[in-house]
């Protein structure tokens, strides 16, 4: 199958978007705040969090309104729900471009700015460092701004419009049962949350320990290669990458292990929580106060807004953890060195003068 028409695509797409113009690359504090580089974009996240929270709500709430549409008997309703998704369809587009705009402006700012801090701190501060801790330094605390803002767009806002949503569906039928199913989303989210933040606090830093000794390793063989070679220590140094992989896979499993035994508490709160809202919805279908299908869709939505929920505490402890790379860098940078004197076009003079 020939493909190539992809490729012709691709770059006849590529000047539409006006990146040249649109991206933007300011220069990065690293004796602030990790998060005011975000505030540069705020008008644009401002708008990407509006817009995500009303049409996010859709996706939680499609079981009531298809309950709804079976309800009036007028097949143009669930038509107009249908639209309604299409509509959400062209909105993601839009956001996606949006914020792809602002993301990628503040990852290129980051990494624009601490590359400059390495050019142009004086030398003999790198004579001290291991080129392979700079680089991965700069590179998990870049990626690591990129996973945090996808967490707070994607995750975060999802899950608070979902939780949103499912209280007022719930709510609107019965008070006690919105306010059963508010309690039991709570409980999800809190114990998700807190034995994740726990776990993840306690035993992240051996990981990360790991991965750092063994990209060190692996620059530092690359960079001494030709002395490796000619002392005939290529053997000694493959086996040093192999014993330092094999610690890291350790330590990672370890992880993974630990997560999952703690995931297990808060499966148990949510089986438990289906229980409690399925009793309930029964007992309304009993008493008339609903119908069937109207039972059916209550249900529906717990399930899907809850589901969705009990992953929010390991969300949750991936996005601490990448918080702690981004201080991570900055904590780096601040004591890695200094510059005494004017490297850049930009430097002022004035203020290296004796």
């Amino acid at each position: 199958m020939n493909l190539e028409f992809i490729d012709r695509l691709y770059q006849k797409v590529l000047p539409i978007w006006g990146t040249d113009e649109k991206v933007k690359i300011h220069p990065v504090d690293f004796n602030q705040a990790w998060w005011k580089i975000i505030l540069k974009f705020k008008w644009r996240m401002l708008t990407v969090i509006i817009l995500e929270l009303i049409f996010s709500s859709l996706n939680t709430l499609f079981p009531i309104l298809v309950a709804w549409a079976i309800s009036t008997g007028n097949v143009n309703n669930y038509f107009l729900i249908l639209g309604l998704l299409v509509i959400s369809l062209l909105y993601r587009y839009f956001r996606e471009y949006i914020y792809g705009l602002s993301s990628a402006s503040i990852l290129a700012s980051v990494n624009n700015s601490a590359n400059q801090f390495f050019l142009a701190v004086d030398p003999h501060f790198h004579s001290t460092r291991s080129s392979g801790q700079i680089i991965s330094k700069v590179t998990r605390g870049v990626s690591s701004y990129e996973s945090a803002l996808d967490f707070i767009m994607y995750s975060l806002l999802y899950s608070l419009s979902g939780l949103a949503s499912v209280i007022w569906a719930l709510g609107y039928r019965s008070i006690n049962l919105g306010i059963i199913a508010g309690l039991c989303l709570l409980s999800i989210i809190a114990s998700s949350v807190i034995i994740n933040i726990m776990v993840i606090s306690r035993i992240s830093k051996y990981r990360i320990d790991e991965e750092d000794k063994l990209k060190a390793l692996t620059v530092e063989n690359l960079q001494e290669v030709l002395l490796i070679r000619s002392t005939f220590a290529t053997d000694i140094q493959v086996e040093k990458v192999e014993n330092q992989s094999k610690s890291v896979v350790k330590h990672q499993i370890n992880s993974w292990m630990i997560s999952t035994m703690f995931f297990q508490i808060t499966s148990i709160i949510h089986i438990s929580s289906l229980a409690i809202i399925g009793y309930f919805v029964f007992d309304l279908l009993k008493i008339g106060s609903i119908d069937t299908v109207t039972a059916v869709a209550l249900l529906a939505t717990y399930s899907g807004g809850a589901t969705g929920l009990i992953y929010i505490g390991h969300q949750v402890g991936r996005f601490v953890q990448q918080i702690k790379n981004i201080q991570d860098l900055f904590e780096f940078i601040r004591g890695f060195g200094k510059q005494t004197y004017p490297v850049l076009l930009t430097d002022n003079h004035e203020n290296y003068e004796n």
